[in-house]
């Protein structure tokens, strides 16, 4: 393998990798990716065919593949199809108001990493936003940080994603669904950040909903952001980046 070219694309987030072949990878190449995810938080591998088997097979070596969180409760354990396709059309048309978010941060167990793939190109717009979570928390006033410092995260789906769960589960297995997992809380790991979810803050012991401090742009994660415009390839992000779709051509 030569030497793969890594330019950042960022101070804050992000790097592109030229000159690797994801499906071709030795358990040398492999480690390269881990490292440079490490160091940079999110990598764009741009023009890599690819097919479904193909991902599953590069993102196994990564870790143990999981499938959507919801559809592994109601299976009661892991298994079934792992892959996730985002897509809109005329029945599901993008979602008004779409912020920085962490995917699936209302599970038990946060997701390690994503690995996300473009099939069909739109002809603008339909770009990635990436956000370096624990950039936009250094970067806050030590006031800002001490106020956060005395808060904890309640990590909830909110309310847009039930609604697409009605709407593809129905309403009894959503309501069972949103009873397990809304309101989850995760132990301090790793470098403080500002976890974005769409959930909300609250004073460490008070459950009571009018003090609760909603973390959205505000808090410094446009600042620290990368957009990826789409083009065949693929992409890589672990738990400290909060991302956003938006149609922005």
């Amino acid at each position: 393998m030569t030497e793969p070219q890594v330019t950042r694309l960022t101070s804050s987030v992000a790097a592109q990798i030229e000159g690797m072949t994801l499906t071709a990878l030795d358990g040398v190449g492999i480690e390269r990716v881990r490292a440079e995810l490490h160091e940079h938080g999110v990598l764009v591998f741009r023009d890599q065919a690819m097919s479904r088997e193909d991902q599953m097979a590069f993102t196994s070596r990564l870790g143990p593949v999981h499938s959507h969180p919801v559809q592994e409760f109601l299976r009661g354990g892991p298994g079934g199809d792992p892959f996730g396709i985002v897509e809109n059309d005329a029945n599901k048309p993008p979602q008004d108001g779409q912020n920085f978010h962490v995917d699936y941060s209302f599970d038990r167990v946060i997701p390690d990493l994503a690995v996300l793939r473009a099939e069909v190109i739109p002809p603008r717009g339909g770009d990635t936003i990436w956000s370096s979570a624990a950039a936009a928390y250094d970067a806050l006033s030590p006031r800002m940080q001490l106020m956060l410092k005395g808060l904890e995260a309640f990590h909830e789906a909110g309310e847009k994603f039930w609604f697409e769960m009605r709407r593809t589960l129905g309403e009894d297995a959503a309501s069972r669904t949103r009873d397990a997992f809304d309101g989850n809380r995760h132990p301090v790991v790793g470098p403080p950040s500002v976890h974005r979810s769409h959930g909300s803050l609250r004073e460490s012991g008070v459950h009571d909903t009018h003090r609760r401090v909603d973390v959205n742009r505000e808090f410094g994660l446009v600042e620290h952001a990368v957009r990826a415009r789409q083009q065949p390839g693929v992409s890589l992000s672990p738990s400290l980046v909060a991302r956003r779709h938006r149609d922005l051509g």
